[in-house]
């Protein structure tokens, strides 16, 4: 049974070939996962170096299965975009389409730490071709499968006041 899911968005810019975002997903509980964001964005033109990112939040079983079902639309239908929003709403990771007539699709991260000190994060230089798409929904469709975290909305069967 895989307790973790590490998804690998790659980009196909030119400027940016050796960036790249890592997002990986680890079952903790029946219902939450522990997120993990990294990325490294290659140097521009006079530049000190790369930009390294690291962070970590959680997320429910069930924010991950509204992705996936927002990425089968995207897939399916070929336009707009998913959005994957954990419950907090520290970290998005969007995936829209870019370019229609070439199958480009842009990968969005945001990440915002709740303290008062840090300012909001946003990367937007990856780039994927849209065959990316069914490989990226079927390991995250396995994963909850195989993984047995909930994707029931977790105030969804709470009791009520």
């Amino acid at each position: 049974m895989p307790d973790t899911l590490t998804i690998k968005f790659p980009t196909i810019e030119r400027y940016a070939q050796s960036s790249c975002l890592e997002v990986s997903f680890c079952r903790i509980g029946t219902d939450e996962l522990s997120v993990s964001i990294s990325a490294s964005v290659a140097a521009f033109r006079n530049s000190a170096g790369p930009l390294d990112f690291r962070a970590r939040t959680l997320c429910y079983g069930y924010d991950l299965a509204e992705f996936a079902r927002e990425l089968k639309q995207l897939h399916t239908r070929y336009e707009g975009g998913a959005i994957f929003l954990n419950h907090v709403e520290s970290f998005e990771l969007e995936i829209r389409l870019a370019d229609k007539g070439r199958g480009i699709l842009a990968v969005i991260a945001r990440y915002e730490h709740d303290a008062d000190c840090m300012s909001p994060i946003e990367l937007r230089c990856f780039r994927l071709e849209q065959s990316y798409l069914a490989g990226l929904l079927s390991d995250i469709q396995r994963f909850l499968a195989e993984s047995g975290v909930s994707t029931t909305h977790p105030f969804e069967n709470a009791p009520s006041a």
